[in-house]
């Protein structure tokens, strides 16, 4: 949306970035509605296309004996890969 009048243009961009900011702050909080948020490893687990890849990834690092040195995710969602693959035997 090109403006060539510079007040336009100028007041565009503050309505759009009021905007934004509008939608950071009145965000919905999904602990308030009763929602619940799973462990990122569940959503992996139950999608085929990820599980299957999850498989063949647990299946090369237990070839090489490295399943407890690496990690599945990042931060406080992090867990070894070797109980990734206790999860995939356990909900096959």
């Amino acid at each position: 949306m090109p403006y060539k009048d510079k007040e336009k243009r100028t007041e565009a961009a503050r309505l759009s970035m009021e905007k934004k900011r509008r939608g950071l702050t009145t965000g919905v909080n999904k602990e308030a509605l009763g929602l619940t948020q799973y462990h990122p490893i569940l959503y992996a687990l139950t999608d085929p296309v990820k599980r299957k890849k999850l498989e063949a990834v647990c299946e090369a690092l237990s070839r090489r004996n490295l399943q407890s040195k690496l990690y599945y995710g990042c931060g406080r969602y992090s867990i070894p890969f070797d109980i990734v693959e206790d999860l995939l035997e356990a909900t096959t």
